[in-house]
């Protein structure tokens, strides 16, 4: 029995050994978060510094500042924090980065953004971020009214987005549909685009009890995505969801269900990892926010966010094994550890 057992675990630990795995959604910067991404295995992630409206402090606290705000600057000054590490972290801004990176051990951090405020409707500062290293890019997320130079009121894309978009493949930035689903920009935004996208975190919404905007799919968008050679990044948090309702922590196997829908209907090609791991902090809720200054900060806890025993990303060879206890082959098993998103950067990225 003991060696029955020991097989499948072998078997995923050399998969996981051997495999490029890249998380394609990730807010975490610190230096520590980067050991966590060794320990775990992963070879790179794609490093969001800000959410449209929203950035972590260094107590890991949503910070809200009111408008006028320079979003750049605050970019910037993030994505310092990491080139400070160089030496533990290789800033990977070309697909040779990402296979050295493994070659030699290291871990490898990808500049992208979960919304487009950074570049403050002048898309000239798209090829300055680009120089910078930025290689992927969300260009809406849903805060507040931070998002009118993304969608016009129908849920369309803007001619400001539009004209990103074609900017964004000339230039080789992977593009992110994430939070676009519930609306037409969507579907416009996978038209638009003449390379593939990679929807960074999202899951389908079979079996949700409810429709979010938190990247869910419909079984028709999960192979708009496919068909346009595209990825979704799966992700780990408690969106996953079963009848079961909201205030409830999802397991493994609700995960690798997920997984096992999307290969059914979009494929193994359009799978990847998009765990969206954040900081957060073991607080009861407070509402109203806490101010400081003039910024409503929001501290809370986050603990149950995450599929259970996944709340890490030094935890990812968990993944692995369960994908071999479904019965996925090897050559599945890469392609969704990392394999189809290094696809996409090879056929986007310069």
């Amino acid at each position: 029995m003991a060696a029955a057992l020991a097989a499948p675990r072998d078997r995923a630990a050399r998969l996981h050994r051997e495999s490029i795995i890249i998380n394609c959604h990730d807010h975490m910067r610190r230096a520590r978060d980067f050991e966590d991404m060794r320990t775990g295995g992963v070879t790179a992630k794609i490093y969001k510094p800000l959410a449209d409206g929203i950035y972590w402090d260094d107590s890991n606290r949503r910070v809200f500042p009111p408008d006028p705000f320079d979003w750049t600057g605050k970019y910037l000054e993030l994505i310092s924090g990491v080139e400070r590490l160089e030496g533990k972290v290789l800033i990977a801004r070309t697909v040779a980065d990402i296979e050295r990176a493994k070659e030699t051990g290291q871990v490898a951090a990808i500049f992208g953004n979960e919304g487009s405020l950074p570049l403050g409707g002048d898309l000239r500062r798209l090829e300055n971020l680009y120089t910078r290293g930025l290689r992927e890019l969300a260009p809406f997320w849903p805060a507040g009214n931070h998002t009118s130079h993304i969608l016009e009121p129908d849920g369309g894309l803007t001619q400001f987005a539009r004209k990103l978009i074609a900017a964004a493949n000339e230039m080789g930035i992977v593009l992110d549909s994430s939070h676009l689903a519930g609306g037409p920009a969507f579907g416009q935004m996978v038209q638009e685009s003449r390379k593939p996208l990679i929807h960074t975190h999202g899951a389908p919404r079979y079996p949700r009890t409810r429709k979010l905007l938190e990247g869910d799919l419909e079984d028709d968008q999960i192979r708009a995505v496919s068909g346009s050679g595209g990825v979704i990044g799966l992700h780990f948090c408690t969106y996953i969801k079963n009848p079961n309702g909201w205030n409830w922590q999802p397991t493994l196997d609700d995960l690798l269900d997920h997984v096992e829908h999307l290969r059914r209907v979009g494929g193994i090609a359009c799978i990847g990892i998009g765990a969206d791991h954040f900081p957060y902090n073991r607080r009861p809720v407070r509402k109203p926010f806490d101010r400081v200054g003039n910024n409503e900060i929001e501290d809370r806890d986050w603990s149950r966010t995450f599929v259970e025993g996944l709340e890490n990303i030094s935890a990812m060879p968990r993944f692995t094994e369960g994908l071999v206890q479904r019965g996925f082959s090897d050559d599945e098993i890469v392609s969704i550890l990392g394999g189809n998103v290094l696809r996409v950067l090879k056929e986007v990225w310069k």
